[in-house]
């Protein structure tokens, strides 16, 4: 099914760049990846997280620096933030 809608018109605007490239054995793979226990179900929320990993971008070493500062900014007493 996954294979078949990243081919049809509609996948091509729902679906991330990268899945439309793919084959057969490339869903194969990543269907054994999201169900190690073969139970014959993925989990959607499996699927979902995938889907928004794959179209995240990499935090760099820059931007995790601004954004370690932007989080000691914001805390107060006992390193906590305030509401």
């Amino acid at each position: 099914m996954l294979m078949r809608k990243t081919k049809s018109s509609l996948g091509n605007s729902e679906l991330p760049h990268i899945w439309r490239n793919l084959k057969l054995d490339d869903f194969q793979l990543l269907i054994k990846n999201l169900d190690p226990s073969v139970t014959g179900y993925v989990d959607v929320n499996d699927l979902l997280v995938y889907l928004c990993l794959l179209s995240s971008p990499v935090l760099n070493l820059e931007d995790e620096a601004e954004y370690r500062n932007s989080l000691i900014e914001l805390s107060v007493e006992n390193g906590k933030i305030s509401k």
